[in-house]
């Protein structure tokens, strides 16, 4: 297995299937264009858990970033003096960014490409993931508009 498989492994092994309902499934209800095909497996339960924390986590480090980097020394009336300093500041957060930003992207292109192989019925066509998890696609598809 390869150190990115292993790695996503060993994530979703440590959501324990019992817990899958202590964690907060998606509340969007089906649309009234869609059909329900099926509902997740607990393995992309877990997968869809690990990349909704990967986006949040994504999301709180960037807000930190934007706090120390900007906000505060505003607040404190010291805004960096000198427009390459801050070009130099806003790289570098786009630099550490970069790792959590990847690994994201990549959990969410699995997420879904898992989802539509799960589920072939789904080919062509927008989904989503609704309340008990269930899966819904669109009843018309996207290749015929």
């Amino acid at each position: 297995m390869t150190g990115l498989m292993k790695r996503i492994s060993e994530e979703m092994a440590t959501i324990p299937i019992g817990d899958l309902a202590t964690f907060d499934e998606p509340d969007a209800a089906v649309e009234p264009n869609c059909k329900v095909v099926g509902v997740l497996s607990d393995d992309l339960k877990r997968l869809f858990i690990l990349r909704r924390c990967a986006l949040q986590k994504g999301r709180e480090m960037e807000a930190k970033k934007i706090e120390v980097l900007v906000v505060g020394p505003m607040r404190e009336g010291s805004l960096f003096n000198s427009k390459n300093l801050l070009q130099k500041a806003m790289a570098l957060m786009m630099e550490e960014s970069r790792p959590i930003e990847e690994w994201t992207t990549l959990l969410d292109t699995l997420f879904w490409q898992s989802v539509r192989f799960a589920f072939p019925e789904t080919k062509g066509k927008s989904i989503s993931i609704n309340v008990g998890w269930q899966v819904s696609a669109e009843n018309k598809s996207t290749d015929d508009q």
